[in-house]
């Protein structure tokens, strides 16, 4: 079974101050995938290395520098080709592919969709994006296992019953097959926004 695990854009300055907890996210992907018979890729800016330090990694370069896709640096940003990189991946042969990264909602994801249409046995991590610096410190967080459904679980403790805009928002973001949200859990939010529906 062939599996692989790709990190997006390891980039120390997208950590900013909080460099301390890069030890834990590369311990994670060890311990959550690599250790597991994944095939660990990162994928860099032409010009950077990237933080994440591990033993045998592949490694797959964008088509930019760090420099030309940060407005801090250019006027005019580039956007890099994602396409390119799904195919430098090389993922079609792949029974799992497992995305993590920066950013979730915007590379990654748009990292994962270009995957989806080579292979649609592909998932992010949201644990493994900028959201690491939260979770990781969290109760229940598991450093070896990735629950795809704890986001909808969190989502689900807040205090108060949320309202039906909220479960919209919640089923639209997450309603792509890139997310994994399990069936059970979106009948779960579909019968929660019926009912909010219904009161209102």
């Amino acid at each position: 079974m062939k599996k692989m695990f790709v990190v997006l854009f390891p980039q120390e300055e997208y950590v900013g101050r909080d460099k301390g907890y890069i030890p834990h996210f590369n311990e994670c992907i060890k311990r959550r995938y690599q250790e597991k018979g994944y095939e660990v890729c990162a994928v860099n800016y032409i010009d950077s290395d990237g933080f994440v330090k591990l033993p045998k990694i592949k490694r797959v370069d964008a088509d930019i520098s760090f420099k030309q896709s940060s407005p801090y640096f250019t006027e005019f940003p580039k956007v890099p080709d994602f396409r390119k990189i799904a195919g430098d991946l090389k993922v079609e042969g792949y029974d799992e592919v497992v995305v993590g990264g920066y950013h979730c909602f915007d590379c990654v994801q748009k990292l994962a969709m270009e995957i989806y249409a080579l292979n649609p046995n592909v998932m992010i991590d949201t644990e493994l994006t900028e959201m690491f610096l939260h979770r990781h410190r969290m109760n229940d967080f598991d450093i070896e296992n990735f629950n795809p459904n704890q986001k909808i679980d969190s989502f689900l403790s807040l205090e108060g019953e949320p309202d039906a805009w909220q479960v919209e928002r919640m089923l639209k973001k997450y309603s792509h097959p890139i997310w994994c949200i399990t069936d059970q859990y979106k009948k779960y939010l579909n019968d929660l926004l019926e009912s909010n529906i219904e009161k209102e």
